[in-house]
């Protein structure tokens, strides 16, 4: 993953949930890449999600995302915020 350059804070302190088929990044780097961006990555979304980040097929996770207000992204759009 060293071709992604990482803002060790761009994420501090938010939960995210990463759903759906991403095509850029494959789930577990997802997960990677929010840790090193200072994040916790989890599966459930719940009242402590702060991000959903949704690929295709994004299904009941989504949805429930919406119903709670939780901030949803695209794969690209994440992958912009996690940056340095």
């Amino acid at each position: 993953m060293e071709e992604f350059k990482v803002n060790p804070t761009s994420l501090e302190g938010l939960t995210v949930v990463i759903t759906g088929k991403l095509t850029q990044i494959d789930r577990k780097q997802g997960e990677e890449l929010v840790r090193m961006a200072g994040g916790s990555p989890t599966g459930s979304i719940s009242g402590k999600t702060k991000l959903l980040v949704a690929g295709e097929k994004a299904g009941s996770k989504l949805e429930k995302a919406k119903n709670l207000g939780v901030k949803i992204v695209d794969e690209a759009t994440f992958l912009k915020m996690i940056k340095s």
